[in-house]
């Protein structure tokens, strides 16, 4: 995940079973990285993301079926009480006060306002683990599932509405971001033989 400039990238990184994230930062072309604090539980980290000035990071756990967040560059982090799933991708928006997290057939959205809430959408005309994105301002959502088209939709007040867009629907998706004002979307797949 990188912030809005460029500059600085957060990745997770697994070595014998124990997951660290790392963050590196861009010093004149020159990319130096070191691991953040432990975060708690201890577990199979799927996926992150950042906010856009990289203060805040929220994570998912594949195994331990947590998101947590981190409001202070990944110093202490805080449970934001998700449903429990086997969390597969996380996004946000820029001030990561929305998050978008999917699991199997349900993908939900989290939003902060002084506690976290969770409203579930229900993905039941899908068959696979989605991958999730979504615009700067955390409105425009779009999600990637293998042999599907991309279906994009909009976040209206913790609700969403998911519409499959013109793209082939027998492509084995692997990826999928949003430009941050939600005009573009970008996708990238496995290997295709």
């Amino acid at each position: 995940a990188y912030t809005s400039d460029g500059n600085t990238l957060f990745a997770v990184g697994e070595i014998g079973g124990s997951y660290t994230i790392y963050k590196g930062n861009n010093n004149s072309g020159t990319w130096n990285w070191s691991p953040l604090s432990p975060v708690y539980p201890t577990g199979n980290i799927s996926d992150l993301v950042t906010s856009s000035d990289g203060g805040k990071i929220a994570i998912t756990y594949s195994s331990q079926k947590f998101i947590y967040i981190s409001t202070d560059g990944g110093s202490n982090w805080t449970n934001t009480f998700a449903p429990v799933f086997d969390w597969v991708s996380i996004t946000g928006s820029s001030d990561l006060t929305t998050l978008v997290s999917s699991d199997g057939f349900v993908v939900y959205i989290g939003t902060f306002n002084g506690t976290w809430s969770w409203i579930a959408q229900n993905l039941a005309f899908l068959s696979g683990k989605p991958i999730v994105t979504c615009s700067s301002d955390g409105i425009k959502l779009a999600l990637a599932v293998e042999s599907y088209p991309i279906y994009t939709g909009i976040n209206n007040n913790g609700t969403g509405t998911w519409t499959a867009t013109t793209t082939p629907n027998n492509i084995p998706w692997y990826s999928i971001i949003y430009s941050s004002d939600g005009t573009t979307i970008a996708a990238g797949t496995k290997t295709i033989n």
